[in-house]
């Protein structure tokens, strides 16, 4: 008889057939020869409804146990537990983020835990902190505005979208996305003089969207407060992880656990919250390196993140391994976290030096038509600085920039024919095609203000 249950190559599972088989095999000696076991038989019944209970409350539950002590096949709880007991967390639901620019009465304190939600489908956001509203400085008329600046005019708040000089008179007064004012373009804040920004984060976990504007309703009555918008789009939360997902985390921990101190210490960075970039100088010698690392320590080079978020990972990766952490230049960073046990310890990390690149872009695009998705798109000078901008932010600290990369990014773009020239630079109006040198302590970072476009029509 062939051998089930736990065995060297793994658990065989003893079916519902071969449990029937089994129970007629050892009635048979005594019952006889004749017996009637068919499915027909109340007694042929009997054993199959027997059969069928053994099967499903003995041998499946035990095969599922079995399973339940292999990550790769284990399930729900029995995961979560495997996932304990190699110290990993399973990936829990996070809620979508935003900043709400709030305006209304100068003075006026929306606390925490305000509410606004979007129009459409009522998706409600709450304020994670408290905001004070800040008088805003008067529109005057023939004045030069940058973008991004925010001034009231007729009770009334607006930000500049597009960089220029101001009216005569007038100024912008309307409630619209793109108010034309002189060579300057305004978009409404709402009502009011008075203006602060707020984080907020929507009431329910998971991908909650809320695209640029959608969030005009508040909810939450106070006086003073009369308007709410959020400029950008929120950032995406997302549902608990699957048990798919659960397993690459473990995956991912087992591989951190058998690298490298600074692979390890890397992997436990970027598993911080908005963390998109890590490097990091680690010194196991009894002398200071060539990068200024003291013995027996580590600088964390670090883009993104909150600081106390990057100081409570730091502790349990670092301090509590005994490796001290260090921070240096114009970035250094220095702050505390407390172990387990309440004990506070001083936390050191640096940011990269950012290095602003200038980018003017020449080139021949085909002219639009709508009924040709492969021509210049109307808004093909946004596009095409997104894509550069998009490029800069995929680069990590210590990447030096160059202009023919930046303008194979521009050639991606729908309807560009060729780029005629592609000049980057740190100051205004490059002028030259060149290799930007960034060090390992600094990062470049782009901007679509501090990118230009300049386009002529050609025949495809």
């Amino acid at each position: 008889m062939a051998e089930f249950g736990v065995l060297p190559e793994g658990f065989l599972l003893k079916t519902e057939d071969q449990i029937l088989e089994s129970m007629i095999a050892r009635l048979r000696p005594t019952w006889g020869a004749s017996y009637d076991f068919t499915v027909d038989s109340p007694d042929g019944q009997l054993l199959r409804t027997l059969a069928r209970e053994i099967s499903e409350g003995g041998w499946q539950l035990g095969q599922a146990v079995y399973k339940s002590r292999d990550r790769d096949s284990a399930t729900g709880q029995a995961l979560a537990a495997l996932l304990l007991l190699t110290g990993s967390q399973w990936p829990e639901a996070e809620r979508s983020t935003v900043t709400l620019t709030l305006t209304g009465t100068a003075a006026t304190v929306v606390a925490s835990g305000s509410v606004a939600k979007t129009l459409s489908l009522g998706d409600r956001f709450e304020t994670t902190a408290s905001g004070t509203l800040a008088a805003l400085t008067a529109w005057a008329n023939t004045t030069a505005y940058v973008l991004g600046d925010r001034r009231s005019n007729g009770g009334n708040s607006y930000v500049c979208i597009t960089a220029g000089t101001s009216a005569g008179s007038g100024g912008p007064t309307t409630t619209s996305d793109d108010i034309t004012d002189g060579t300057v373009h305004w978009r409404y804040l709402g009502p009011g003089t008075a203006v602060a920004d707020v984080a907020a984060r929507s009431v329910e976990t998971g991908a909650i969207l809320a695209t640029s504007g959608d969030l005009t309703v508040m909810e939450t009555l106070v006086s003073g407060w009369q308007g709410v918008i959020n400029l950008l789009d929120a950032t995406p939360g997302r549902d608990r992880g699957t048990d798919a997902e659960a397993r690459q985390v473990a995956e991912a921990d087992v591989f951190r656990a058998g690298a490298t101190v600074p692979d390890a210490i890397r992997q436990t960075l970027l598993r911080v919250t908005d963390v998109t970039s890590v490097t990091v100088f680690y010194n196991n010698t009894d002398v200071t390196d060539g990068d200024g690392v003291p013995p027996h320590a580590v600088e964390c080079l670090v883009t993104g993140g909150a600081d106390q978020d990057i100081f409570d990972a730091l502790l349990g990766e670092c301090i509590a391994a005994g490796i001290a952490t260090h921070s240096s230049g114009p970035g250094a960073v220095t702050g505390t976290a407390d172990d387990d046990e309440g004990v506070s310890h001083t936390v050191k990390f640096s940011r990269p030096t950012e290095v602003n690149i200038y980018v003017a872009v020449t080139l021949v695009k085909i002219a639009h038509d709508d009924a040709d998705p492969e021509t210049y798109p109307t808004d093909g000078d946004d596009e095409v600085k997104d894509a550069i901008v998009a490029y800069g932010d995929s680069r990590p600290t210590g990447w030096d920039v160059r202009s023919s990369k930046v303008a194979a990014q521009v050639n991606g773009v729908a309807g560009v024919l060729e780029v005629t020239a592609c000049y980057i630079g740190t100051a205004p109006a490059p002028v030259t095609s060149t290799t930007i040198t960034i060090s390992t302590r600094q990062r470049a970072v782009f901007d679509t203000s501090r990118i230009t476009v300049t386009t002529s029509d050609g025949t495809p």
